[in-house]
């Protein structure tokens, strides 16, 4: 199954991102790169398809200082939690801790 152009994007209705989404089932992460100041991020897999990933900055305007929202999220197999946003900040944990 080839990855040509956008397949879909967060817009789509969620059984449309779930069904396409499936094409990443199985395949390994190829290369992760994060673009400095707007955090995007651009995760190319084994198969071809490349994941990219654009904060919403209107979900980061809807964030308090005290509860901030992350632009995105990453869960390793180690258990480890890395959020970064809104912005040019991250914070990086063990899963399993309440955050601070």
């Amino acid at each position: 199954m080839g990855c040509d152009g956008q397949v879909v994007g967060s817009d789509d209705d969620d059984p449309v991102i779930e069904e396409k989404i499936r094409m990443l089932e199985g395949t390994e992460t190829d290369a992760f790169e994060v673009a400095y100041p707007d955090m995007t991020v651009t995760i190319h897999f084994t198969n071809g398809c490349t994941l990219l990933v654009i904060p919403d900055p209107e979900v980061a305007n809807e964030a308090t200082a005290e509860e901030p929202i992350p632009d995105w999220t990453l869960f390793s197999p180690d258990g480890i939690w890395l959020g970064v946003g809104p912005g040019p900040v991250w914070r990086h944990q063990r899963a399993d801790e309440p955050l601070p």
